[in-house]
């Protein structure tokens, strides 16, 4: 029961690895549900983690486990991330393995791999976080607030989206403090919009930007917020500052700084430092447009 359980937990990792099995071993998928006794339409569910009842999605694995003659430790084996959400990105963001190989420079088999689990170089994961626009951490699961694309929110497949929350920019957050004359202005995603109205009648709240920046507000010393969409126009009456922008810079830019800097300032090696030459190209592209990354 507790195998089972785990690879409930698991679920869309696990659907990565028997997608996987039913291809090494040359089985159709009309094979697999004729042999399983099972429709195509709940083999679909179990390849794409969209099974959410246990008890069904217990009775249906044990069934295919047994076709297969996989046990759940043999499944499980070989799992170093079983929360990734590199499929789900992809397909938020409307790719093929084929697009998203051709684009990141990455193998279709060491994609597979990062969706079934499995460990792949840093230096692969950084190139497939950049294309898909967030972070390593948020392509293996371990973001601890949620995992975001610098996308907007409009543009992301919205079923997708409520299966694992994953969510793109909304538009920008402005906070007057008291005493204060001027706005601060912060990109956000959809989610943390919500978060902020429900937690505005509370003394403090934590806000999750786009811009990398984590905000732990006492709201007694808020004279106003504003909540402007990407549709609003630039409130120029109320400060709006330039330099913030729509959230558009991967993540995995800031969680690869402290390599960059060492390749450019200290003089490692770019391949001790886990950066591919058209990842370190697109790190100096930002950094020089930014100028709150320049390097001095």
């Amino acid at each position: 029961m507790r195998d089972f359980e785990k690879l409930f937990d698991s679920r869309y990792v696990i659907g990565c690895k028997l997608e996987q099995l039913i291809k090494n071993r040359s089985y159709t998928k009309k094979s697999v549900c004729d042999g399983v006794g099972i429709s195509r339409q709940t083999l679909d569910k179990l390849i794409a983690g969209d099974v959410t009842n246990k008890i069904n999605f217990e009775k249906h694995m044990t069934k295919l486990l047994a076709f297969l003659s996989v046990t759940p430790n043999e499944l499980l084996g070989g799992i170093d991330n079983p929360y990734n959400q590199s499929r789900d990105l992809r397909d938020i963001l409307h790719l093929n393995l084929d697009e998203l190989s051709h684009k990141s420079g990455v193998s279709i088999e060491n994609l597979e791999k990062i969706e079934a689990g499995e460990n792949i170089p840093l230096t692969d994961l950084r190139d497939v976080a950049m294309m898909l626009g967030t972070s390593v951490l948020g392509l293996l699961g371990n973001n601890y607030f949620q995992t975001t694309v610098n996308s907007f929110s409009y543009l992301i497949n919205e079923k997708a989206q409520m299966i694992r929350s994953v969510s793109g920019f909304w538009g920008h957050f402005g906070i007057l403090l008291n005493g204060q004359s001027k706005y601060m202005w912060f990109p956000i995603t959809a989610f943390t919009r919500n978060l902020i109205c429900q937690n505005t009648d509370n003394e403090y709240m934590v806000v999750p930007c786009m811009d990398n920046s984590l905000l732990i507000i006492n709201n007694k010393n808020i004279k106003e917020i504003a909540l402007l969409d990407d549709c609003c126009d630039e409130p120029v009456d109320m400060d709006w500052d330039y330099n913030v922008r729509s959230g558009g810079i991967p993540k995995v830019i800031y969680e690869a700084f402290d390599d960059y800097y060492g390749y450019k300032k200290c003089g490692i090696k770019l391949s001790d430092c886990n950066m591919s030459p058209e990842f370190a190209m697109m790190m100096n592209k930002f950094v020089a447009s930014k100028y709150r990354f320049r390097c001095v």
